[in-house]
């Protein structure tokens, strides 16, 4: 996909990683302030394209808030202080450290180790973050990509009966904060926070429907029986799981990837704990729930 830039954005470049999702953008260094032009440009992008991969920058975490306030309020992460190694200063709210490095033997950021089931970022929440963006400052030689897929072709592509199952109904979301592979059929409701959102949702932007459920922490669909759940939600991550449409990024120190939080899942590969990972999250607020596509 083209655009037809505006003298202030002209050099932007604007190269498709897969059909379905993910471009590559070259011809903007990050750590300057973004002129109107290519803000929107960018803004187009992120819509049709749902992941946006910037490589070679070398940003700061001042410049990384900055160019994540581009495309909203930029929100705070959710982690609980009592998962904070207490021996590391408490960074910016706005900045979660997605690292394997460890001080006295405990980890200094959050989620250090191991493959992570697809999900969506704070789904569990009222109104869920609207995008996030990762930049890649330590990174392992294999493994520890993460792989994006398209939840707008999840919809389209989904069998005509569990569409007629899903529209209209809300599923629940739950998270225990520090679990990236679910090993139970549903999380400790003492321990983890929940919320209900669209099990299919519609972005008033472009009218796009979207597969709004998750294997990591989708638990039940609203008016089913447990039977017809656990049916339902096997068929549903199966489906995710085997989803073509997808994008593989391959990290590289310097790469920022922003991706639209809602309309994109994504999942992390295993890697050797070894070798040294870290990458710093910043995500942007959404002021809306997600909305339920219409029957």
């Amino acid at each position: 996909m083209r655009y037809n830039p505006g003298m202030a954005a002209s050099s932007l470049q604007f190269t498709p990683l897969g059909t379905y999702i993910g471009a590559r953008v070259d011809g903007i260094d990050l750590s300057e302030q973004i002129d109107d032009d290519s803000a929107a440009m960018l803004e187009k992008a992120l819509a049709d394209h749902l992941v946006l991969v910037f490589p070679k920058q070398s940003l700061s975490e001042e410049d990384q808030i900055r160019f994540a306030g581009t495309f909203g309020d930029v929100s705070q992460h959710l982690r609980p202080d009592a998962l904070r190694n207490k021996g590391v200063p408490a960074a910016n709210p706005a900045v979660m450290m997605v690292t394997n490095e460890r001080k006295d033997g405990k980890p200094v950021g959050y989620l250090p180790d191991g493959e992570i089931f697809y999900h969506t970022d704070s789904c569990f929440m009222e109104t869920p973050q609207r995008a996030v963006c990762l930049y890649g400052m330590a990174v392992p030689e294999t493994g520890g990509d993460t792989i994006f897929a398209s939840a707008c072709r999840m919809y389209e592509t989904l069998p005509a009966d569990l569409k007629t199952r899903l529209t209209g109904r809300n599923a629940l979301n739950s998270f225990e904060f520090g679990i990236s592979v679910k090993t139970v059929e549903k999380f400790d409701r003492d321990k983890a926070v929940s919320h209900s959102h669209p099990a299919i949702g519609i972005d008033p932007r472009d009218g796009r429907r979207f597969l709004y459920m998750n294997e990591l922490m989708t638990e039940e669909i609203d008016g089913l029986s447990e039977a017809e759940n656990r049916e339902t939600l096997k068929a549903v991550f199966a489906h995710i799981r085997t989803s073509p449409d997808h994008y593989r990024h391959k990290w590289r120190i310097g790469d920022l990837v922003l991706w639209d939080n809602r309309r994109a899942q994504h999942a992390r590969t295993d890697f050797p704990p070894d070798q040294p990972r870290k990458l710093r999250r910043v995500p942007v607020a959404d002021d809306k729930p997600v909305k339920m596509a219409p029957a």
